[in-house]
């Protein structure tokens, strides 16, 4: 084991590590500080913003509701047929 600094916010020595998560709502990737750097990466990570969504604060939802990701389907596939057409 490597020695450890007697400062504790040495980051040069601190056991942590980043790992890289996805959002379990809007699939967003992240990267997040994990400690101790042997334990697992977390597989029910939340993000920031959805968990604002969630409880009701004032922020954008990246996900949106069904009805706005229908809209956003349909103007993908008229986008899609206008760039075949060209």
């Amino acid at each position: 084991m490597s020695p450890r600094c007697h400062i504790p916010s040495c980051l040069g020595h601190a056991d942590e590590r980043t790992a890289e998560v996805a959002c379990a709502r809007c699939a967003g990737q992240r990267w997040i500080l994990v400690r101790p750097a042997t334990a697992p990466d977390p597989t029910d990570y939340v993000c920031i913003r959805c968990k604002a969504v969630l409880a009701g604060r004032n922020a954008s939802d990246s996900v949106g509701s069904q009805a706005q990701q229908d809209a956003r389907a349909q103007a993908g596939e008229r986008l899609r047929e206008r760039r075949a057409q060209a």
